[in-house]
């Protein structure tokens, strides 16, 4: 054997390919096919080179080839195999001895396809290439499936000299693709049962493709109709097509799944829900990658989402509302009250809160029955709807008592809304049924003002409601003094706080609750007598309202005494004005109200306190409001004494003048009580 030759080396001894035969053995006859068909081959791959070297170098490359591979001679009977390279043998499990010059059928079975085998045969018959799958079976009776790939070789001449057949085991990548085809009929299966649509699009290619005969049905398409892209979209309802393109858009984008719920409107006009899931589609046309969608018919789930949405809307509102009247109620008035707060639209506007009360409402469920009470509490409520549209809030507020809120652009809009509301309700009367009179129904109100985000509604409800008890006790609407206070808290920081001290010593001693708001009413008569500037009065109402605030550190027992204080006791009264000063001080838009509340205990003869001051070195405030606080203190009733009437107060009012009081004061006062002149507070 030549040198070429001696490089094939033979099997270990037990190989269970068997000593492979050499290649004389091999081909006795038909070597020479090889040597044409290296001829074929560029000639300086092979310079050099003797024929016989040649075909056995091509020999030695084709037995190790990985694939099986065998030659067969279709001018000998039978159409043997005439060379098999150890792949095919290793494939198979036969030796060499058990393939060469036999017919390829010994690899078929029972469960080859016939079918498959006979297209291999025309192939063969017809000289021509073919490439088919078949299962073909080892010696050890092992199956294994086989992509067979078999060609014509030829000679220079064209003449037929053999048949090329390549074998690969592609066991492995049936199994793969059996799973996924039963994977996809699960799939398939589930989709259907669960009535899932499928879809595929790509911008590239322009239209949906390959839509499943259940999108379609989910779109009201027969099976057959066709579904192109702008079919689908134009289905889609207009109020939803941009929340599907973007959540299309978003997935391309992220390489996420998205999730979109829209409505599509089918052709016979119904509406119906769909969920879709979109996805990125592994296939890429032109470098662009297309979207894949799941989608479901969600009409039935959303149909029961709107009747729970619909059904806890109206458990929601009677929850908020009334069922007695159909107003707010206490809880919901809250909540939009501190809605309201943090959505003032800006600067300068505000907000107004009355808390009204039904007078003597006990007389009417005491006389007629609490039918008839309740008549009269939803008659009231009917009026304030009237007068809220749907601009204002109106609410119950519990028992006999309602809460209107009421929004406004500036302050003078606030006063002109609270005029027209307590206008609204005057003149209101019940018939009580089976008699002729028509008894009167009269309301107390109660108001104040927020015009700051940063304003605590209960703060703003405490004043309001403090009012209503000051105007109850009137029998009246707000004061004078409360319609001061509405205003001063628009304007003045930090008043707020001031007030509520001025309220908590008030009720320190209910006897003196309005002990304030009289020497306001006193003290702009007074003013007015000497004919003093809009914005003096102003001062002087606000000075007055405030006067007395450093009684806050009186401790009560004292302020509450019946009889003569000691001399302790009167040290501790006298510190008031220095504590009302430095409560006052802390907001600056109130100096000018400084004096008053220091000096108003001054005397004109520099017996007072707490500077000792004498005659016109009293500021002028205080002089006139020592004479207020003076009348008011001798008229108001104490526990331990009724007050006076006012024409003695007056009298000892004109002893003192020009001793304890400034003579000019007195006699203004005098002369504006003789004019009956109660005047009002500046706005």
């Amino acid at each position: 054997m030549s040198q070429q030759t001696s490089r094939f080396s033979e099997p270990k001894e037990g190989s269970h390919l068997g000593p492979l035969k050499t290649e004389d053995q091999l081909f006795p006859e038909r070597l020479n096919f090889l040597n044409k068909d290296c001829a074929r081959l560029p000639r300086d791959q092979f310079e050099g080179t003797r024929p016989n070297d040649q075909m056995r170098a091509r020999l030695r490359a084709t037995a190790v080839l990985q694939n099986a591979f065998v030659l067969t001679d279709p001018n000998l009977p039978d159409h043997p195999i005439v060379y098999a390279n150890a792949a095919f043998l290793e494939l198979t499990g036969y030796s060499s001895e058990e393939v060469i010059g036999f017919n390829c059928r010994f690899l078929q079975g029972p469960k080859t396809d016939l079918v498959e085998v006979g297209k291999l045969r025309q192939a063969i018959q017809e000289e021509r290439s073919i490439q088919t799958t078949l299962l073909n079976y080892r010696k050890d009776g092992s199956t294994f499936w086989n992509e067979l790939t078999i060609a014509p070789v030829r000679d220079e001449a064209g003449t037929l000299t053999n048949f090329v057949a390549v074998q690969t085991d592609v066991t492995r990548h049936k199994a793969v693709e059996e799973a996924l085809r039963a994977n996809e009929r699960r799939l398939g299966l589930a989709l259907m049962c669960g009535q899932f649509g499928t879809w595929s699009y790509h911008e590239s290619v322009g239209h949906t493709q390959a839509p499943s005969d259940q999108m379609k049905a989910l779109l009201g398409l027969p099976p057959d109709a066709p579904l192109s892209s702008e079919a689908f979209f134009a289905a889609v309802h207009p109020d939803d097509l941009e929340r599907l393109l973007s959540a299309g858009n978003e997935a391309l984008a992220t390489r996420q799944t998205t999730h979109v719920e829209f409505r599509v409107v089918c052709p016979n006009g119904n509406i119906r829900w769909l969920e879709n899931h979109i996805s990125v589609d592994d296939l890429e046309i032109d470098g662009i990658r297309g979207l894949f969608g799941v989608a479901q018919d969600i009409t039935e789930r959303k149909n029961q989402e709107a009747e729970r949405e619909a059904a806890l809307m109206r458990a929601l509102e009677q929850a908020d509302h009334d069922p007695l009247t159909e107003l707010w109620n206490h809880r919901a008035f809250h909540r939009m009250f501190q809605n309201k707060i943090e959505n003032l639209p800006s600067k300068g506007a505000t907000l107004t809160v009355a808390i009204l009360d039904l007078d003597n409402f006990k007389f009417f469920n005491t006389a007629y029955g609490h039918a008839v009470g309740d008549e009269v509490l939803r008659k009231i409520a009917q009026r304030l709807l009237e007068f809220c549209g749907p601009e204002h809030i109106a609410a119950r507020f519990g028992g006999d008592e309602f809460a209107v809120l009421f929004s406004s652009a500036h302050e003078p809009e606030a006063q002109s809304l609270a005029e027209r509301l307590r206008s609204h309700l005057a003149g209101m009367t019940y018939q009580v049924c089976m008699q002729e009179i028509a008894i009167p129904l009269t309301l107390s109100i109660g108001m104040a003002l927020i015009n700051d985000i940063n304003q605590d509604r209960h703060e703003a409800l405490r004043l309001a409601d403090e009012r209503l008890r000051r105007a109850k006790t009137g029998g009246d609407t707000d004061s004078q003094a409360d319609q001061l206070r509405q205003l001063i808290l628009g304007t003045v920081q930090g008043f707020s706080m001031v007030d509520a001290l001025v309220t908590a010593v008030d009720n320190k001693d209910r006897y003196t609750c309005k002990h304030s708001e009289d020497v306001m009413t006193y003290s702009l008569m007074i003013a007015r007598e000497f004919g003093l500037a809009e914005d003096e009065l102003h001062t002087i109402a606000i000075a007055a309202l405030l006067h007395d605030v450093g009684k806050i550190g009186v401790p009560d027992a004292v302020l509450r005494k019946p009889g003569r204080l000691t001399e302790e006791e009167f040290a501790a009264i006298k510190q008031h004005p220095m504590m009302g000063v430095a409560i006052v001080g802390a907001v600056p838009e109130l100096s000018a109200t400084m004096d008053a509340v220091r000096h108003h205990h001054e005397r004109w003869d520099g017996a007072g306190y707490p500077s000792g001051l004498v005659g016109v070195n009293i500021p002028l405030i205080a002089r006139i409001m020592a004479v207020a606080d003076a009348f008011s203190a001798m008229t108001t009733d104490r526990p331990y004494r009724k007050g006076m009437a006012p024409q003695k107060a007056i009298a000892i009012l004109s002893e003192g003048a020009g001793s304890q009081w400034d003579a000019r004061c007195v006699f203004a006062f005098i002369r504006a009580q003789r004019n009956g002149d109660v005047g009002s507070t500046t706005q």
